[in-house]
C-alpha cells in the first residue's frame, strides 16, 4: 500500500504544497483512483457498497 501512495500521490505533493490548492480536476482524478483502489466508504456495510470494516480495522 505504501508503494501505491508513493507512486500515485507523491507526484502531486509538491505542487499542492506550493499552491495550497487542489485543482478540481486533480481532486476528481484522485477520488477516482481511491475508488478504484477500494479506499472509499471502507467503514460502510458491504450491503450498501462499502468495505464493511469496523473502526479498529479502519485504523489499522
Amino acid at each position: 500500500m505504501a508503494a501505491c501512495f508513493q507512486n500515485k500521490l507523491a507526484p502531486y505533493e509538491t505542487g499542492v504544497e506550493v499552491t495550497q490548492v487542489v485543482r478540481p480536476e486533480l481532486a476528481n482524478e484522485l477520488h477516482k483512483k481511491a475508488e478504484d483502489l477500494g479506499l472509499l466508504a471502507s467503514g460502510l456495510p458491504e450491503e450498501v457498497g462499502g468495505g464493511g470494516l469496523n473502526t479498529i480495522d479502519m485504523c489499522l
